[in-house]
């Protein structure tokens, strides 16, 4: 038979779950409110409030994590993440979190152990297969990359990151065909994407295509006309078409948004030797020198300047 005194115990620890559970909910609610809001300092408090009660969630620690990543404390995420696989060693987003910080920091081997661990444990996640493919490039392991970008397609065919991500790995291997269609995959989820029309005017200035690759740089530079990379492009694609006034005018559009681009100072350089300006040609040498003295492209258009000089 129960006494009233036990009877009113197992009613105080009722009443006191009850009341621990409310708590519990009404943390995490604001921590998550103001965490989504932006206001990380207000989030904070209640992350740490939840785990001081000892309350435990697996989505507290990898939010709190999260927002420890977003404040520049990566060590400090970590080691919020190691606690919570500690506890929860089957929750695959806390494994993808550590990867991503670890890939940040260039462990890359580290990375791809923790990303294939949340992907054994949730396979089915386009994310982490994308994750993969890029700790691959990294690691220039670029079959292995392939593989990894294509899962995450197959498991979401909607993920244009993997399909620009894709086409760069088809073009270090010089797989124009499968990178071009990659990229027109890409254009087609976002015609709106600027990347992915200058990768494939990329694509056709390597297939010899320069026409094709003139209108694709120049829809890049419509969606983005503050695209430094576009504008030399272009004008490169110019100088090849025999349109050598406006390759000059392109490239010095790159160089007024990007006054240290080298490359661009190169390029001018080769325009300005090939229309007669050798003097201004000179003068894009000594700037590349300035910027980066011990570059081998300021050395070989210096190389250039003496021969100008003894033919003059």
């Amino acid at each position: 038979m129960v006494g009233f005194s036990e009877m009113k115990d197992k009613s105080k620890n009722k009443r006191n779950s009850k009341k621990n559970n409310l708590l519990r909910n009404k943390l995490i609610a604001q921590a998550f409110e103001n965490h989504s809001k932006g206001d990380l300092k207000t989030a904070e408090k209640y992350y740490k409030k939840f785990i001081s009660k000892g309350f435990n969630d697996p989505k507290v620690y990898s939010n709190y994590a999260i927002l420890c990543k977003e404040s520049l404390r990566e060590n400090e995420a970590l080691d919020l993440l190691i606690k919570s696989t500690d506890r929860y060693p089957d929750n695959p987003e806390s494994h993808a979190i550590i990867s991503d910080i670890l890939r940040s920091q260039g462990k890359l081997e580290e990375a791809q152990f923790s990303i294939e661990k949340a992907i054994n444990i949730k396979p089915d996640v386009a994310d982490y297969h994308f994750n993969l493919g890029l700790i691959f490039i990294g690691l220039r392991i670029l079959s292995k990359a392939i593989m990894s970008l294509q899962k995450a397609i197959l498991i979401n065919p909607n993920l244009i990151e993997a399909y620009l991500n894709l086409c760069s790995v088809h073009m270090d291997l010089s797989n124009f065909s499968e990178a071009e269609s990659s990229i027109k995959k890409a254009i087609k989820l976002d015609p709106n994407s600027s990347i992915a029309h200058f990768n494939l005017s990329r694509i056709y200035m390597e297939l010899g295509k320069d026409s094709e690759a003139e209108s694709s740089v120049k829809k890049a530079i419509s969606i983005q006309p503050s695209f430094p990379q576009a504008y030399n492009s272009l004008g490169i694609i110019l100088k090849n078409l025999d349109k050598p006034l406006e390759a000059e005018a392109s490239t010095r559009k790159a160089i007024e948004l990007k006054d240290d681009y080298v490359e661009a100072y190169y390029n001018l350089g080769n325009i300005l030797r090939f229309i007669g300006k050798k003097e201004e040609a000179i003068e894009c040498t000594k700037k590349i020198m300035k910027i980066r003295p011990w570059s081998i492209i300021g050395s070989f258009s210096l190389n250039q300047k003496f021969e100008i000089k003894s033919s003059s």
